[in-house]
């Protein structure tokens, strides 16, 4: 418990208006374009285009995804404590940030004529300052959106909103980074110009989403009334909050599936070259109809939110996925067509995880603040968020360790029957048990709108030192 009694922030759980939600919504384009250029495509600019060593290259990317781990929960915990001082709140941060963000961001994607030492250290202390300003950005943005409103349906529809832009930025990311590449080389331009024209456009899209969300946010942001509980240290904070059940439920559930999806995406270029047998069109055009089919189905997951309850749409909807994906074990993908159905039923699970994943969080830190009379939404958001990434680099393990099992040569065009085998395997039979036993997991957090709705009344009882019990909803505890 929290060293002395405080006065909690009071919430707004009045509805948020469309551009409300669209204005935070927007935010997501930061991370999900500067986090999906990285993912796909930072290898392919450091080894094919700047020259750097791949194993070095591979390390920078190694480091980086561990930093970016670390300092979650750091920013999470600062977040907190600022904001509960009156010494600087959510957007503070975001406004700060945005301009490093953008600034790191840029610099990234600059190619440097130098010694290779000095390239290997540019670009690893650019790694390092990028992942340092995109966490500072997006751990307050999204704790931002847990204390924007307590409403049970308002926050499962405000990470829609938001979940609409994580996909844009997809597409931008995904589909479109290699076309303006070769457009400028085929014009005669250099990689250093066709990567800076990459960073600078995708820069201005950073910049820009981020000051349109720090404006309509403006009055969305809940004030502090009062004092902090004094909290000794990050990692007595974060201990705490580890003994609430429901919070481990929701950390275990994430890093299953982070796993599941890592391995999925890490495989999934291997299985359309090497088993569909497509070219780098093909494969954009896959990335691009999978993410347009995905923002399609967002008023589909909502549905089924609000007809289920999140926590039931959430455990439903991904074991229909990862069944559809095994089906896939004794069916192949062939065709681009079989593909691509197999990447509208993957899609499903990933356009679940990420909406109602986050919305699900949002809801444990109000179970929190009841437990602890205190808020530490942006703590909790960072160690939801070090377990995801967690996650990732298990899954990012796993992928790598397997093709190396299957035999995987990079420099074979055709690969052995073994090896496509095993990509196959991966794809239909290991990727999905990750995400069933996600779902599983999830399945074991009691939340539904009745016990939410008791949850909201003790809430607000105990804000204004009324009596109150957990009676209604006492299984989240």
């Amino acid at each position: 418990m929290a060293e002395k009694a405080i006065k909690m922030e009071h919430q707004k759980t009045k509805k948020l208006s469309v551009l409300t939600k669209l204005g935070y919504g927007i935010g997501t384009l930061c991370d999900s374009t500067a986090a999906n250029l990285y993912n796909i495509f930072f290898l392919v600019f450091a080894i094919n285009f700047v020259g750097l060593n791949p194993a070095f290259a591979g390390m920078i990317s190694a480091i980086a995804v561990l930093w970016d781990a670390i300092t979650d929960p750091i920013v999470g915990y600062l977040s907190d404590r600022l904001k509960k001082k009156g010494k600087l709140n959510r957007r503070g941060f975001l406004i700060r940030a945005i301009g490093p963000f953008t600034v790191s961001f840029y610099f990234l994607y600059k190619i440097i004529e130098a010694s290779a030492s000095v390239q290997n250290i540019y670009y690893l202390v650019l790694a390092l300052l990028f992942w340092t300003s995109y966490t500072l950005f997006m751990i307050p943005y999204s704790a931002l959106g847990a204390e924007m409103t307590n409403d049970y349906e308002e926050r499962t529809s405000l990470r829609l909103y938001a979940h609409i832009f994580t996909m844009l930025g997809l597409i931008v990311a995904s589909s479109l980074t290699m076309v303006i590449v070769e457009g400028v080389l085929q014009t005669g331009g250099t990689p250093a110009a066709a990567w800076g024209k990459v960073a600078l456009i995708y820069a201005a899209i950073i910049f820009t989403a981020g000051l349109i969300t720090v404006v309509a946010t403006a009055k969305s942001e809940v004030e502090t009334v009062s004092e902090e509980a004094q909290v000794k240290n990050i990692f007595k904070s974060m201990f705490e909050l580890l003994k609430v059940k429901s919070l481990r439920i929701i950390a275990l559930s994430l890093v299953l599936y982070a796993i599941g999806f890592t391995i999925a995406q890490g495989t999934v270029v291997f299985l359309m070259e090497h088993v569909t047998g497509l070219d780098g069109a093909g494969i954009g055009m896959y990335f691009l109809l999978t993410a347009v089919i995905g923002i399609v189905c967002i008023p589909l997951v909502n549905f089924f939110s609000k007809k289920l309850g999140k926590r039931q749409a959430y455990t439903a909807m991904i074991t229909f996925a990862a069944f559809g994906q095994i089906a896939f074990n004794f069916i192949g993908v062939p065709t681009f067509g079989l593909l691509l159905i197999f990447g509208v039923i993957q899609g499903i699970g990933h356009n679940v995880f990420f909406p109602l994943g986050y919305a699900l969080t949002y809801d444990c830190c109000d179970i929190s603040a009841y437990i602890y009379n205190d808020r530490k939404d942006a703590t909790i958001l960072s160690l939801t968020g070090l377990c995801q990434k967690g996650g990732y680099a298990i899954g990012t393990s796993i992928a790598g360790f397997l093709l190396g099992a299957y035999g995987y040569n990079a420099a074979e065009h055709v690969q052995s029957a073994q090896t496509i085998s095993g990509i196959q395997t991966t794809m239909f039979i290991i990727a999905p048990i990750f995400f069933l036993a996600g779902g599983l997991v999830m399945s074991r957090f009691k939340i539904n709108q009745k016990r939410y709705d008791a949850l909201q009344e003790a809430l607000e009882a105990q804000n204004n030192n009324k009596p109150h019990n957990s009676e209604g909803f006492k299984e989240l505890l």
